[in-house]
């Protein structure tokens, strides 16, 4: 198992050599900023510039600023209240619909649209006052999704509505990384292709290539116009990767469809591992608690029927259960478990055990895996030979 060194480098102090780097260590703050875990896992791990580097280090620099502004900037935009509210809007649309019995696309709503209203505005008496925007952004999201015909679900087109709010962000950054976000998008696309039809993808038309997305639930990502307008929340997992290539991280041979001893392996080959899934205290119903102790840690954990549904409805005003990046920093073959990190946790040098350390069975971590590609270009019918986790190489 990898102890990490607690904290970070302080950055004020100019960096002689990542080789061996000197620099005392201070407090890093957690992530808990809006949907910015996986940078803040990234950064446990990979080498940290900071500011007047040496010449050899000023374009590492220059990438990690880029990619520092960009989060913040997603930030700024109040993420986290934007989508606790958001994720308000979504259930009171949700109770609403429930309520009418109306399925969640525009021919049921259009006929309904009176008594969802109603249903509506009477949730709408109990909300507080910093919620009561979120009655009238429901009404409004409602109205513009029964007009449209793009969008099929409520739900899809609820979240798009919030990620297109910054799809310029993704967009301007991506340049200055090098990285052209449609370009990444057209290489995934080719990626299903290869590997359902390895002999013959090169000369499949446009209309049959529609045909297998469209069997697959995946129409709209063949043409890049109708992703970004219909699905633009797929930009943030686009830049997400386009970080990680231009930090210099790489993506792991380990699969989740592998057995534990292929975790192991790579573990010992590249060290820790950035994987993203549906894992954390967020998608427990009761806090972790101290299950055993390892060289002087407390090895925090969770009752398997504490875990919460990936199909779970958070309350009105609650937090939006999304995936979530974490650091596996070991694992063990005679138990079964897995051992890692939450960027969430942040890390103090004066009190190490802030960053706790946290165990589920591997089965746990399979079973609620998800892709460091593109997430809506992973399904039961197709499955990516790579990307499920990311290790720096040092």
């Amino acid at each position: 198992m990898y102890i990490l060194p607690p904290g970070k480098p302080d950055t004020t102090v100019p960096l002689v050599s990542v080789e061996e780097d000197l620099r005392p260590r201070v407090d890093l703050s957690s992530a808990k900023k809006g949907q910015t875990c996986f940078y803040y896992a990234l950064n446990l791990i990979r080498t940290r510039i900071g500011p007047n580097p040496p010449p050899e280090y000023q374009e590492a620099r220059r990438i990690e600023k880029c990619i520092s502004d960009c989060r913040k900037q997603i930030t700024q935009i109040d993420i986290v209240d934007s989508w606790n509210k958001l994720k308000t809007v979504e259930t009171l649309v949700q109770t609403a619909l429930q309520h009418c019995k109306a399925a969640p696309n525009a021919n049921s709503m259009k006929g309904k649209r009176v008594k969802i209203f109603q249903a509506l505005n009477a949730m709408g008496q109990k909300l507080s006052t910093e919620y009561k925007p979120c009655l009238e952004k429901a009404k409004e999201l409602i109205n513009t999704f029964c007009k449209q015909s793009a969008c099929k679900n409520i739900y899809t087109y609820i979240q798009n509505a919030q990620m297109a709010s910054y799809y310029s962000i993704f967009q301007k950054y991506a340049a200055e990384l090098g990285c052209d976000l449609k370009e990444m998008h057209q290489r995934h696309v080719e990626d299903i292709f290869k590997t359902m039809f390895p002999e013959t993808y090169r000369t499949l038309s446009q209309e049959h290539k529609a045909i297998v997305l469209s069997k697959l639930g995946m129409k709209a990502l063949l043409l890049w116009d109708e992703l970004i307008k219909n699905e633009p929340s797929t930009l943030d997992t686009f830049f997400q990767e386009a970080a990680a290539e231009a930090y210099g991280f790489r993506k792991s041979s380990w699969t989740p469809y592998q057995p534990i001893e292929s975790l192991i392996e790579s573990l010992k080959s590249n060290g820790p591992h950035c994987v993203t899934g549906f894992h954390g205290s967020s998608w427990y119903r009761s806090p972790p608690a101290v299950q055993q102790t390892i060289e002087g840690r407390s090895i925090y954990g969770w009752d398997s029927s504490d875990r919460l549904p990936e199909s779970s409805s958070s309350a009105i005003g609650a937090k939006s259960l999304t995936s979530h990046t974490i650091v596996i920093i070991g694992a063990d073959k005679a138990g079964g478990i897995v051992y890692f990190i939450d960027p969430n946790d942040g890390s103090s040098v004066k009190d190490p055990e802030q960053q706790k350390i946290y165990a589920i069975p591997y089965q746990s971590l399979t079973e609620h895996h998800d892709c460091l590609n593109i997430v809506t270009l992973r399904t039961k019918d197709y499955q990516p030979s790579a990307g499920y986790a990311l290790y720096y190489p040092k």
